[in-house]
């Protein structure tokens, strides 16, 4: 047993030396309530075609709690659903690069020259709106090139759900 110990231990300090100075990938598991159409409609205070320009920035954790890392992406609005919202505004993403790791979650960052039909949840930061994507990836769809919207990622469950969504979308052009 004392032997089975000493090489644990061995291969625990071993491990940790290597991982020194390395990038390391860190990911996030995150689980949504399940909504309707509707109630995402209802919760969401925008809801809207937008287009990120690129711009992007990484925002710290607060502290030391490297699980809240997040991409702040500034977005062109495109179409309102609902709300009101200026011309651009701010949509963070969970995860990013942070002090040379990765950090992700099952929300996938956001691509520039994609557009995006999005339930927003608001929240003013030191004087700043930024909007969050309600239920995480669930709560955006892409736009297709041919301007529909793709449900294949994160469809609600059922095809009455889906054209409620896309309903809603239609009603923002």
């Amino acid at each position: 047993m004392k032997k089975f110990i000493s090489v644990l231990m061995t291969a625990v300090i071993a491990l940790s030396v290597c991982s020194c100075g390395k990038n390391l990938n860190v990911s996030r598991r995150v689980s949504y309530e399940s909504l309707t159409a509707e109630q995402m409609k209802e919760q969401a205070d925008l809801v809207v075609i937008c287009e990120p320009t690129g711009e992007a920035r990484v925002i710290p954790p607060p502290g030391d709690d490297p699980t809240s890392v997040y991409t702040e992406y500034t977005a062109r609005v495109c179409g309102k659903a609902k709300g009101e919202a200026a011309d651009e505004i701010s949509v963070r993403i969970y995860g990013g690069e942070y002090k040379g790791s990765a950090y992700s979650s099952t929300e996938t960052q956001l691509e520039k020259g994609t557009r995006y039909f999005m339930y927003l949840n608001k929240q003013e930061l030191n004087g700043e709106t930024v909007y969050y994507c309600q239920r995480g990836k669930y709560g955006r769809f892409i736009v297709k090139a041919d301007g529909e919207l793709d449900f294949a990622e994160n469809s609600c469950g059922d095809d009455s759900q889906n054209k409620q969504i896309e309903a809603l979308y239609k009603s923002a052009k």
